[in-house]
């Protein structure tokens, strides 16, 4: 799958080639994927009456939390059976981003966490069939990563973990990112923060 990047709403576009069986992983994975680029999504699209704090350092040189809170959140609703993300419109919730410092007192994140609002929901999974939903939660872990010949790093996500709990269960999806050469991309560009998984 290739990252394409967001537009200044906070909307993101990927793509993804390849035969029936490639597919269908891909859409297998698509929830972790998506969550990937979830934290993203929350600093370009925070709601105006949303609730943004930030947690002083403990001490100097130390990582500090930002935490934003949506109010009024919409109905929740899973994009479908097979891709157990909420739905653009019900992404909303409580998100914290954990930052620190790195060269310069330049800031870098180091992880996200995402809960769900407005849940319980009905839904209905392909694994589980009818349920209730309880709670969805994203945990995410950043990595930074610098090209050969290139002296700006990127951002890229290293782990993503969904926790979705149900009344008939919890389904649990993880992801690793590692990144992509220009020989195993497929003929990703550099600019497109190429993954494989």
């Amino acid at each position: 799958m290739r990252f394409h990047g967001y537009n200044r709403t906070g909307r993101f576009t990927v793509s993804a080639k390849g035969n029936v069986l490639d597919k269908w992983a891909t859409l297998e994975s698509m929830s972790g994927d998506l969550a990937a680029f979830a934290a993203g999504t929350v600093l370009l699209t925070t709601r105006d009456n949303a609730s943004v704090e930030v947690e002083k350092q403990r001490e100097p040189g130390t990582a500090f939390v930002v935490k934003v809170g949506d109010r009024d959140c919409g109905e929740f609703a899973l994009v479908g059976e097979r891709i157990l993300f909420p739905t653009q419109r019900s992404f909303c919730g409580k998100a914290s981003f954990e930052l620190s410092s790195v060269a310069a007192g330049a800031l870098t994140f180091r992880n996200f966490h995402f809960s769900g609002g407005n849940l319980p929901a009905g839904a209905k999974p392909a694994e589980l069939g009818n349920v209730r939903i309880l709670s969805f939660g994203i945990d995410e872990e950043f990595q930074n990563w610098t090209w050969p010949g290139d002296v700006k790093s990127f951002l890229l996500p290293r782990s993503v973990h969904i926790v979705v709990a149900t009344d008939k269960g919890q389904i649990e999806i993880t992801n690793q990112y590692t990144p992509g050469s220009l020989k195993q991309g497929a003929g990703c560009e550099i600019t497109a923060g190429c993954f494989q998984k």
